[in-house]
């Protein structure tokens, strides 16, 4: 049986205890808001975003990730990291590995919560800047989208052109893209370079990325201060058994699911199946009623049968129980 609810998470995010699991939340937000936070930011958002010329981001500074208390979930609802632009566009990355509490429709909400918290007392909407999300996913969401990047704003229907650009939301679903580079395939952006990276690829094709891309080569540096950090490393492998133990808890609800959509519609086809046969009963019995009537009436048994669609010796045997 395919399970579709998990997808490829569990291959991407168990990397075993001699490598670090880079979708770790405690390495993640070790990797993009330490010292080095700013060089391997940049590099990642203006490739996630793949701006043109004063989109993109050049200098940055980190910002609170807290954004609110969530009563749906009981607590503080948080990004893993958030940059803002010296000119007040914000940029935040959130790492998703399961999908739980529905997060395509959780992550609009997410932004909005950043969004609105940038209005100020008296402050004209348009000084607001625009609020972008940058969600990296280890599962597939979007079934009905072909790409690994799907970009989303608020657009004209009918014109496809945009509203205005105060909401971005850039989905990166790393399953997608491994079944697409495949693996011996290489990374053709630097995107694709970063998606590589946080897939946990390791090996000549990182080593290949790392040598061609500063940002990349320094995240590895990172790795390695990190894993000399005997108390992070410690808080590290206690993130890693809560993230392995979710993504089990996870597969096995979505094993129930799957089950009960199966047994659902094994229901489902039974009843209509009854309902058929039901139906066709009654319409015999429907048939057989009027037929007994029409030759009640004198009517002669293949007119009878030409009438009611039945068989002319199924018409003349009631017509000998009539008589009978």
């Amino acid at each position: 049986m395919k399970v579709t609810y998990i997808n490829e998470t569990p291959y991407i995010i168990d990397v075993g205890d001699n490598r670090i699991n880079r979708l770790n939340d405690r390495f993640l937000r070790y990797l993009l808001t330490g010292r080095w936070s700013d060089r391997i930011l940049i590099s990642f958002i203006n490739d996630a975003l793949m701006p043109e010329g004063d989109d993109a981001f050049v200098g940055i500074e980190n910002m609170p990730c807290e954004l609110s208390f969530d009563y749906a979930k009981m607590k503080i609802s948080v990004f893993d990291a958030a940059a803002r632009r010296l000119d007040g566009r914000t940029a935040d990355i959130e790492l998703q590995f399961v999908n739980r509490y529905d997060f395509r429709k959780r992550s609009p909400y997410y932004w909005s919560l950043r969004h609105v918290k940038k209005q100020k007392e008296c402050m004209a909407y348009v000084q607001i800047k625009p609020t972008i999300v940058i969600c990296v996913l280890a599962f597939d969401m979007l079934d009905d989208e072909k790409g690994y990047r799907n970009s989303f704003k608020i657009i004209n229907e009918e014109s496809g052109r945009c509203l205005c650009n105060d909401l971005h939301i850039v989905y990166l679903e790393l399953p997608k893209f491994r079944r697409l580079i495949g693996r011996d395939g290489s990374p053709s952006t630097g995107l694709e370079e970063w998606l590589l990276y946080f897939t946990n690829e390791d090996g000549r094709r990182m080593g290949e990325i790392a040598a061609a891309n500063p940002a990349i080569a320094l995240a590895g540096q990172v790795e390695g201060e990190y894993r000399a950090n005997e108390q992070e490393m410690g808080l590290y492998f206690a993130e890693q058994k809560r993230m392995l133990d979710e993504i089990g808890e996870e597969m096995t609800f979505g094993i129930l699911l799957e089950e009960a959509r199966a047994e659902a519609e094994k229901i489902k086809a039974e009843a209509c199946m009854r309902s058929q046969e039901n139906f066709e009963r009654g319409m015999a019995e429907g048939r057989l009623k009027v037929a007994a009537n029409l030759l009640d009436m004198g009517l002669d048994a293949e007119r009878t049968a030409a009438a009611t669609g039945l068989p002319a010796d199924e018409i003349r045997n009631l017509e000998k129980l009539n008589k009978a």
